[in-house]
């Protein structure tokens, strides 16, 4: 009998760890997506969207999550990916403007950020 409750005891903390450990994994690569997405508006908006960016805490909130390295690598991948939007021709339903926030927020949403993402979350792990 006692060695059930121990088992059971043994179990139980167990699934907390890794609770505790998919929690932190998502959080991370949660932080890396959205600071690509933030960066990718950064670069498309300019001052107009970096003046948004000082009156609120998103942006140091992944950083506290990412750290330094992570977090500059996040933000050049944003910044690459915006530099590769395409504006429209002019004679198009769009007048001749970016189609901005919906490609910012298509890369955020892809599989291929989610891929990317949880590759640099086991680089970061590997180089603790």
């Amino acid at each position: 009998m006692k060695k059930r409750i121990l088992f059971i005891s043994l179990f139980i903390i167990s699934c907390k760890s890794i609770n505790n450990i998919n929690k932190a994994k998502e959080n991370w690569i949660n932080a890396y997506k959205s600071t690509v997405f933030i960066s990718c508006l950064n670069q498309s908006f300019g001052e107009k969207f970096d003046t948004l960016l000082k009156s609120e805490q998103s942006i140091m909130a992944n950083f506290e999550v990412l750290e330094y390295a992570n977090t500059k690598i996040a933000d050049s991948l944003g910044r690459n990916f915006a530099l590769k939007i395409l504006t429209p021709p002019k004679n198009s339903d769009f007048y001749g403007k970016k189609v901005i926030i919906n490609n910012c927020l298509h890369l955020y949403r892809s599989k291929e950020l989610d891929s990317i993402a949880n590759s640099e979350y086991e680089k970061m792990l590997k180089n603790q």
